[in-house]
């Protein structure tokens, strides 16, 4: 009879052995799911800035893009009243040359844009547009076109 009660404790110690997991296998489960959700989070933040860039650079182009076109219009209906080295940029809201080139904003970028229009030198008839600002990541970026009237 007391073979019997040693084979029952024997068995019930191999099944609850069975059923649960050992300290090693919760160990690498929690290796693995920590490691996915690194990864997962290191993707979502590189998307995150990489569409933050993208917004700052469109609204880069759509600055230049009006400078080129006030710049057109001006050199269309009036020549005399230009960009120049004292005017660099066309403020916004504004249609003539004026010095306030250093705050343009734009929607949903969060960036504040610096604007030079680079009148023609020498023989050239080129007129430079370029914008610069900071990215988050810290670097100076820039969208340059050029009119030729």
């Amino acid at each position: 009879m007391q073979s019997v009660v040693c084979k029952a404790r024997h068995a019930t110690f191999h099944r609850s052995r069975e059923r649960g997991d050992t300290i090693v296998e919760v160990l690498i489960a929690t290796a693995i799911i920590s490691l996915v959700l690194v990864l997962a989070y290191a993707t979502a933040t590189r998307n995150a800035r990489v569409a933050q860039e993208t917004r700052e650079q469109t609204q880069a182009v759509k600055i230049a893009e009006r400078q080129v076109e006030l710049l057109r219009n001006s050199n269309l209906t009036s020549p005399a009243v230009l960009p120049t080295a004292a005017n660099p940029c066309y403020p916004v809201g504004a249609t003539t040359p004026g010095a306030a080139c250093d705050n343009f904003t734009a929607d949903g970028s969060g960036a504040t844009y610096q604007v030079r229009i680079t009148p023609p030198t020498g023989t050239g008839d080129v007129y430079t547009v370029q914008v610069e600002w900071d990215t988050l990541a810290g670097r100076t970026a820039n969208v340059t076109m050029r009119y030729i009237p």
